[in-house]
């Protein structure tokens, strides 16, 4: 290979740190303040009573154990190779299941929001 190519893949590697750095941590931020947010406006009492907006505060939840059980447990071991999961088999298994779970929810609440707006 040509030095030109070598030199654009060390540059491809390098972008590629720099943003498995940088783009966890803005999302960990600005998901808390949006999940927050979330959260107090579908706790009054005018939305409590819809059953829409319970599917939505379902999801913020949902959100926040996605930020704080998935996503910082991958940005330590991307970052500084922590990860308790390589030495226990439990916490592996119970990893995967920690892992799937919310990110299916996320995907469900808004179709079960939808389904009964629609029913």
């Amino acid at each position: 290979m040509s030095s030109a190519i070598i030199d654009f893949i060390n540059k491809l590697n390098v972008a590629t740190m720099w943003m498995n750095q940088i783009i966890p941590l803005l999302q960990i931020i600005f998901g808390t303040f949006g999940n927050l947010f979330n959260i107090i406006i579908f706790t009054r009492r005018t939305l409590r009573t819809n059953p829409c907006s319970i599917y939505f505060l379902a999801s913020s939840i949902n959100n926040f154990l996605v930020l704080y059980v998935v996503l910082i447990p991958h940005y330590l071991a991307a970052k500084w190779n922590l990860d308790a999961s390589t030495t226990n088999n439990v916490l592996c298994k119970l990893r995967n299941i920690c892992q799937y779970l919310p990110f299916c929810l996320v995907l469900w609440f808004p179709v079960l929001a939808s389904i009964d707006r629609f029913l």
